[in-house]
This record gives C-alpha cells, sequence and structure tokens, in this order.
C-alpha cells in the first residue's frame, strides 16, 4: 500500500465545508489530533474518507486544481493585509462529491492507490445529527401572524381549555390575555405552568378557526411555500 495520505474532513461546525489536506505520514491520527487540539473550533473534525497514495502532496494538488476548475468559488481563499491571496485546504462542497472526484482519480491511478470512506461513530452521528437539526431549525423563516395570514383582532383558542381566549395585537407574536400583553410563547408558559428551561412553542398552543397555529404553518407552506 501506498505510504501517504490526502484526507477528506468534516466537521459539523462548518456547515457546507469540508478540508481537503495531505500527510507524508501513513496514518492521519496525529494530523487530526493536531487539528483537534485547537480552541479555534468549536468541534471536532472527523474522517470522511482518506486516499492512499505515492505523492499526497501532488495528488492534494490535483483533487484542488480539479474543483478550482469546475468552480473556483468552491474553494475557500483569504486576502492578506499584504494583499496576496492564499488559497486554504476548505472547499464548500459536499464530502460525497469530494469522494466521487477522489474515486475518479484512483481509477486512472496505479492499483496501489486505495481509497477508503472511514463510517462515522455513534457518538460522531448523534453531533452531526443534532447540528444539522439546529441548522434546519435556523433556516425555517419566524413564524409570525402576518405570516399565518392572522388580522390584528383575532381571538385565538388555548388548545388545552376551550375557555382560555387571547387576542392579537400586532402582526408578530403579540397577544393580550387579561389585560395584559404576553408573546404567544411567554403566555403559553404561563398556561401551561413549564418551567421556563422547557422549550415552548406557543403557535403549537394555541388555535384560530379550530385550526392549531403551527398546524397552519405547515399547510400554507405545502400551499403557497411560504
Amino acid at each position: 500500500m501506498a505510504k501517504e495520505i490526502v484526507y477528506i474532513l468534516t466537521n459539523p461546525s462548518l456547515n457546507g465545508w469540508i478540508k481537503i489536506g495531505f500527510t507524508a505520514k501513513d496514518d492521519i491520527t496525529d494530523r487530526l489530533n493536531a487539528l483537534n487540539n485547537s480552541e479555534a473550533i468549536p468541534l471536532d473534525f472527523r474522517v470522511y474518507a482518506v486516499l492512499y497514495c505515492d505523492n499526497a502532496h501532488k495528488t492534494e494538488g490535483l483533487i484542488h486544481d480539479l474543483f478550482d476548475n469546475i468552480n473556483p468559488e468552491l474553494h475557500a481563499i483569504e486576502q492578506r493585509a499584504n494583499g496576496k491571496m492564499r488559497k486554504k485546504e476548505f472547499f464548500q462542497i459536499s464530502p460525497e462529491k469530494a469522494y466521487e472526484v477522489m474515486d475518479t482519480i484512483v481509477k486512472f491511478a496505479p492499483e496501489k492507490y486505495e481509497l477508503v470512506i472511514e463510517k462515522a461513530t455513534k457518538e460522531q452521528q448523534e453531533i452531526e445529527n443534532i447540528v444539522e437539526e439546529v441548522s434546519q431549525k435556523e433556516k425555517r423563516t419566524r413564524t409570525t401572524f402576518k405570516m399565518l395570514g392572522i388580522p390584528i383582532g383575532a381571538e385565538l383558542v388555548f388548545s388545552k381549555d376551550s375557555n382560555v381566549k387571547c387576542i392579537v395585537v400586532d402582526e408578530i407574536n403579540t397577544v393580550k390575555y387579561n389585560d395584559e400583553e404576553f408573546s404567544i410563547s411567554n403566555l403559553a408558559w404561563k398556561l401551561t405552568g413549564r418551567s421556563r428551561d422547557t422549550g415552548v412553542n406557543g403557535f403549537y398552543e394555541f388555535l384560530y378557526e379550530d385550526e392549531r397555529l403551527w398546524d397552519r404553518r405547515m399547510r400554507l407552506e405545502t400551499e403557497c411555500n411560504i
């Protein structure tokens, strides 16, 4: 087997970016430990795939050049204070696509080249799943009464007690209950009696025209792509 490595690393905190680098060693452990010992990154890198080859530096350069020829905007480039540009080892591309490029290179390389994909550990997968879930939530547009087509003055009904009602007072998320104004989530906390440490989605706890507000959002997203 060849004695050097070109690697693909992923990091949950670098959403959409991967690192393609190399080491002249036949083991990536030292390189990975050096990266993960840095306090400049909040979460650890993990190895997505490694390509064992004879000249890792040259092979890495070839892979970088291929991506630059396909789309130079994929490559992270830093302009330094002296005006010079420095290309880094980061690319805004999926690890799957980078793996496909490496796999193509292997097909034209000597037989002793070997491409190995690394399976995430259970702990790594759990972290990646959490980060992806948070990322998807951040991408979702904030829910508002205006978005849901609910006018100021509309009456909302508490889902757990139809006798408890509040009135919409703005286009965002403010309601009036017993002559006091609350955000809809703060009112939900008050009415459910849950701890402040427990997440409460007010749009899930109230209904408008017999439809749960969150269900209304899901329906409108499907119908109108809001």
